[in-house]
């Protein structure tokens, strides 16, 4: 077990490397899109991909951590599965950004904005192809090549966007650097998979079907999960204003930097425990379950305290004094962090067991609550009812989940 944690180190403190690194280049670009846009800029900036990311959700559709599974089971023909794992991506990449154009038409914004969706959605559905590569180097458990990735793609965004700041460029010029940056990462992932795989372009219809019957509980989870996340933004567009969303996104972009931390531990974690759970190895996977419980509520309260505290240094550092009303928003959805960690490992014990309908249940419930709150309280309280309305939610679908397991433990005792 010792080698199965410093393996679990390995991946998570090169992660955290290139998350910490991520964060920086970060805050150079929030700090640059906030100031040279304004409120108003970076909340269309933001809703450029978040209008994006309910279509790129469709685009993976569960495949990727169907596939993490698959690809460990060293049993299987990896170069079958790598062949129809490419062709499946491919169309649902395409389609997916296909159905947003066709979309958008029906959405009340202004035609310079669409036009930044359209060359955000390119920018996405080349993210969605990258993302091919990191399926199979996330079942290798080579996470490093996943950060090398990463890193290429952000940095090279964030020279684009100091050049463009700096020349004066506008608003779609602004958009276009995260496409020109995912295309060079995606050029990266393209080399970096000639060097560790052996490919062909055979498409196997059978093992398709069940490739995407496997995925199609978990990308509808995916869905559910994304919707309930990411609602309250395009809520806030339609019924506020883009000001709103960009003060509201600000302290949203600082919570999702954190959770990708801790995804970043999971991905580590999760192809060990789903090896575990395929070898009947009951307690390695009980005890790697319960160790990963404390290590989320140990980085929960490192995380939680500090952000309260200094709220105001970070909004100021990210953005500067023209987004001081993100401070208040930042210090309520802080706490959502330890619920969001505990419910990412109960999501990863019933997708390993392949039973996803209690996390569908209780996402379509939150989901509701969310849809129904940002109703009632947005046109009124704005982006502080998105922000209570977030941890709410995420309490909600802890409970639920919390509940489920508990009643799932009770029967199995009695039947034993």
């Amino acid at each position: 077990m010792d080698k199965v944690f410093l393996k679990i180190g390995y991946n998570t403190s090169i992660q955290i490397f290139g998350k910490v690194l991520s964060i920086l280049l970060s805050v150079v670009t929030v700090g640059l899109l906030t100031r040279y846009l304004g409120a108003s800029g970076y909340g269309n900036f933001t809703l450029v991909f978040t209008y994006m990311s309910f279509f790129a959700v469709l685009s993976d559709f569960g495949l990727q951590l169907t596939m993490v599974r698959e690809l460990t089971d060293k049993s299987q023909r990896l170069e079958k599965l790598y062949s129809t794992y490419f062709w499946l991506k491919i169309v649902l990449v395409f389609s997916s950004t296909a159905l947003a154009f066709i979309f958008l038409s029906f959405f009340p914004y202004s035609p310079a904005l669409k036009i930044g969706i359209i060359i955000g959605g390119l920018a996405v559905s080349i993210s969605g192809l990258t993302g091919y590569g990191n399926t199979i180097f996330q079942s290798d458990i080579r996470l490093d090549l996943v950060t090398l990735v990463d890193i290429v793609t952000k940095v090279s965004t964030v020279i684009l966007i100091i050049l463009f700041t700096f020349l004066k460029f506008d608003f779609f010029s602004i958009v276009a650097s995260v496409l020109v940056g995912n295309l060079i990462g995606l050029m990266i992932t393209i080399v970096l998979l000639k060097k560790n795989i052996h490919f062909s372009f055979n498409f196997d219809k059978s093992l398709a079907k069940k490739i995407f019957l496997i995925s199609l509980p978990i990308g509808i989870t995916s869905f559910f999960s994304l919707i309930y996340f990411k609602l309250d933004t395009i809520i806030l567009s339609v019924m506020k204003n883009t000001a709103e969303v960009g003060v509201y996104s600000l302290a949203y972009k600082v919570l999702e930097n954190v959770i990708v931390v801790w995804g970043f531990y999971m991905a580590s974690v999760y192809p060990l425990l789903a090896r575990f759970s395929a070898a009947g190895e009951k307690n390695k996977f009980n005890k790697l379950s319960r160790n990963s419980f404390f290590v989320a509520m140990l980085l929960a309260f490192l995380i939680v305290a500090p952000v309260f505290v200094f709220a105001p240094f970070i909004i100021n550092v990210f953005a500067g004094k023209g987004f001081a009303e993100s401070v208040i928003s930042l210090r309520i959805i802080i706490f959502a962090l330890p619920l969001v960690f505990i419910n990412n490992i109960f999501y990863y014990r019933f997708l390993i067991k392949r039973n996803m309908r209690p996390v569908i249940m209780g996402l379509i419930g939150a989901l509701v609550l969310n849809f129904g709150l940002n109703l009632v309280y947005v046109p009124k309280y704005g982006y502080l009812a998105s922000s209570f309305i977030t941890v709410l939610t995420e309490f909600f679908l802890f409970v639920v989940l919390t509940t489920i397991i508990i009643s799932q433990n009770y029967r199995r005792k009695l039947n034993a």
